[in-house]
C-alpha cells in the first residue's frame, strides 16, 4: 500500500508540473541576451570612415517583443578592430516586434518590427545561428534587404 502511494503521489506530481507548462518557449527567449557585433566601416561627421563594433543588450518585453538596447560602441582606426580610438556616445533603445516565420539569406528567420525612440518603424528580419544574431532593418526606401546588416552577425557575450 505505501509503494503504491508513493507512485500515485509521484504520478500527481508530475502531472501538475507538466500542467504548469509544456515546455515550450517564447519566440522571443531564442534571441536574448548580450550580443557584440562584427567589427564594420562607418562614415564619420569629419568624413574618413573609420571601424566600429558594438554591444546590443536584448531583453524580453512580451512573448513576441524584445527591446534593444544598443550602447558599449567602440571606434577603431582599422578593419581588424584591434586599434581603439576611443568610445562612441550612441546609446538608443529600439522595440522589435517578432512576426512570422520565415527564410532570408538561407537562415531560418523571423520577420519583425523594429520601432526607434522617434517613433519611425522599420521592417527587416532577425535569426539565430547557434551563437550567432542575425538582424537587419530596411533603410529609408523600405526595399527588401539584399544582405544582413553591416554589424551581423553579432557574437553573444
Amino acid at each position: 500500500m505505501k509503494n503504491k502511494l508513493k507512485t500515485l503521489l509521484v504520478a500527481v506530481t508530475i502531472a501538475a508540473l507538466s500542467a504548469c507548462g509544456d515546455g515550450a518557449s517564447d519566440v522571443a527567449d531564442a534571441f536574448i541576451g548580450k550580443w557584440k557585433s562584427k567589427c564594420f566601416a562607418y562614415k564619420a561627421q569629419d568624413g574618413n570612415t573609420y571601424y566600429q563594433t558594438g554591444t546590443t543588450n536584448l531583453s524580453k518585453d512580451s512573448a513576441a517583443q524584445l527591446t534593444a538596447n544598443y550602447s558599449n560602441a567602440v571606434a577603431h582606426s582599422d578593419s581588424a578592430c584591434s586599434n581603439i580610438l576611443g568610445n562612441i556616445t550612441s546609446a538608443s533603445s529600439i522595440k522589435i516586434s517578432i512576426g512570422a516565420e520565415t527564410v532570408f539569406l538561407g537562415l531560418q528567420s523571423k520577420e519583425i518590427v523594429a520601432t526607434y525612440q522617434d517613433g519611425n518603424a522599420r521592417r527587416g528580419y532577425i535569426a539565430v545561428d547557434n551563437e550567432r544574431l542575425f538582424i537587419v532593418v530596411t533603410d529609408d526606401s523600405g526595399e527588401k534587404p539584399f544582405t544582413w546588416g553591416r554589424s551581423s552577425p553579432y557574437t553573444k557575450l
